[in-house]
């Protein structure tokens, strides 16, 4: 895991006229305390944005070998990881600048959610992350006894 690993918590945001979206403070400042530039990189995971700090996430895909002749699995890897990944500078201010395609192909509303989920941030309208508050409350007890033996090894 990274070393500012975990990002916790969830901020509610406004994409602001312009698209701009606020990268909360203290998220930011966790980054760069750890040598993160100020650059996110943006995925689109299944019709949801995952922000992920842009040395970590080229550190974990970044080494991906392919054939001399991609595999045709290996063409919609690249395609999907590469082609639909998104560079977001953020300004002086912190903020990332999202374009209407992004925002289109995300489906997002103006207000948002942005949720910490370990290692990289989560764009969720805010009636949707309210709703799968709900589900993983329901689920909390089966999901930690499901993950129990990952758990018990990051303990020791």
């Amino acid at each position: 895991m990274p070393p500012w690993f975990p990002l916790i918590g969830e901020h509610e945001l406004t994409i602001d006229d312009k698209g701009r979206l606020l990268v909360p403070a203290e998220v930011r400042k966790r980054l760069e305390t750890y040598g993160e530039t100020d650059v996110l990189v943006l995925v689109n995971m299944g019709g949801r944005g995952f922000l992920y700090p842009e040395k970590y996430h080229f550190s974990r895909i970044g080494h991906v070998k392919v054939g001399i002749v991609p595999t045709p699995r290996e063409q919609l890897f690249m395609r999907a990881v590469f082609g639909q990944a998104v560079r977001l500078p953020w300004d002086k201010q912190g903020r990332i600048l999202l374009s209407p395609k992004t925002v289109t192909s995300l489906k997002l509303d103006r207000e948002i959610t942005i949720v910490c989920a370990g290692d990289h941030l989560e764009l969720w309208n805010r009636p949707d992350w309210a709703n799968e508050q709900v589900t993983l409350q329901q689920q909390m007890s089966e999901l930690i006894s499901s993950m129990s033996d990952q758990l018990a090894l990051t303990q020791e």
